[in-house]
């Protein structure tokens, strides 16, 4: 799908950029594409959570098919409430492919779980959608780094500025 596309060509630029991640999450997981692609580029522990049970349970199956069981952990949560989450700290790198509303509506969460000059990589917007997806992310602390254009959608690279 041209949001997964997108989210996949911006995370192959940030690791060819040489982004330091510490500590990822895929947000809204679907099958766990995103965080598997995450642990594979950046070779580091990650997060995968969604809202949905059947996803949770899909997503678990494909990081255990694709031997990453060490690299992430799928957890059931509804945004940020599950526990582990929020108890990680926050997150060098988020992505997070999912309507523009929610991702307008979890801009807060967001920002509060990234580290400062972190990046979150958002996808799930039409083009038209665009600009409110990107003043949501600008009221909270971020700049707009990269846009990766696919069909009909554009992902998002938000950048953290960092604090003064």
């Amino acid at each position: 799908h041209g949001t997964t596309q997108g989210c996949l060509l911006a995370l192959n630029d940030l690791r060819k950029e040489g982004m330091l991640v510490r500590r990822h999450l895929d947000l809204g997981c679907g099958t766990a594409v995103l965080g598997m692609a995450m642990a594979r580029l950046f070779g580091v522990r990650g997060f995968a959570a969604d809202n949905d049970s059947e996803a949770v349970e899909r997503a678990s199956s494909n990081i255990r098919e694709n031997r990453l069981e060490n690299l992430l952990k799928v957890f059931l949560s509804e945004g940020f409430s599950e526990q582990t989450l929020r108890s990680q700290g926050s997150y060098d790198l988020i992505a997070a492919n999912i309507l523009a509303d929610c991702l307008i509506m979890l801009a807060s969460d967001i920002a509060r779980f990234t580290t400062p000059e972190g990046r979150v990589v958002l996808s799930g917007i039409l083009q038209t959608q665009e600009h409110d997806v990107v003043k949501a992310y600008e009221d909270k602390g971020f700049f707009l780094q990269q846009a990766y254009p696919v069909d009909e959608w554009i992902t998002l690279v938000m950048k953290k500025k960092r604090e003064e």
